[in-house]
């Protein structure tokens, strides 16, 4: 279980890069239009200059747009080759595969942001790492009661033994004789050592194992109803920004 949720935690984080390396992507193609606007409008305010119709107030204006203009084009063109590492490492690309261009820009956001019902239920029940909490549990309360029961059975041994050769026979001799067998049990009573030591370090272990699990059914809950209120922020924002583009 928890492999599985590395998995699905690794596929998560690269999905994420994906969309922030196209997102940077899309956000540069837009800026660089941008910056060929000013320096259009640039260019014309420094020719009607020229020919006495704009003051020195407005060209400076527009010079000083058209820098800062090429400053966030070159701080995206740094967000841009941020994200396509990020993206690298996570993939494990080198080489060759990692020349790789993503597909297209981004789709425009949905009329309706697609959030599922009952959402805290259903992160509940996703949630591999409280899966893998509830196994543990189970697994120390099976634990703590087969050390129990060890606590009170006895321990029974048995021993079983062959001897040849004789005892008596003269120093020097072969003293080769016939086989003779014999055997024993012994029976350990636990009257000191019942495991109680070990029964009690499983009991607290399962209590704190335990309010882990419900501290991580919280917090799974509150991340869940997070996400809900910010899906909702981020799709009105997307979709303001959208019609404003458009």
């Amino acid at each position: 279980v928890r492999v599985a949720g590395e998995v699905v935690d690794l596929g998560y984080r690269v999905r994420a890069a994906f969309y922030r390396a196209q997102a940077a992507e899309q956000r540069l193609a837009f800026a660089q239009k941008v910056l060929d606007a000013f320096a259009a409008s640039r260019d014309a305010t420094r020719a009607m200059h020229a020919a006495g119709n704009v003051n020195e107030l407005a060209l400076a204006s527009h010079e000083a747009a058209f820098e800062r203009a090429r400053v966030v084009v070159a701080k995206l063109e740094l967000d841009v080759v941020s994200t396509r590492e990020e993206l690298r490492r996570l993939q494990g690309t080198h080489g060759d595969e990692a020349d790789t261009k993503l597909a297209g820009p981004l789709p425009p956001p949905p009329e309706r942001a697609r959030i599922p019902e009952k959402i805290e239920t259903a992160a509940l029940r996703a949630s591999l790492e409280l899966v893998e909490r509830k196994h543990r549990i189970e697994s120390l309360a099976r634990r703590a009661g087969i050390t129990r029961i060890e606590g009170l059975v006895p321990d029974v041994a048995l021993d079983v033994h062959g001897l040849t050769g004789n005892p008596d026979a003269p120093s020097g001799g072969s003293g080769m004789g016939p086989w003779r067998l014999g055997g024993g049990i012994a029976v350990g009573v636990p009257l000191f050592d019942r495991k109680q030591g070990q029964v009690s370090a499983l009991e607290a272990e399962l209590d704190a194992t335990f309010e882990r699990y419900l501290a991580i059914a919280v917090d799974v809950r509150s991340a869940a109803r997070e996400t809900r209120a910010r899906v909702v922020s981020t799709h009105a924002r997307a979709r303001q920004y959208t019609n404003v583009i458009v």
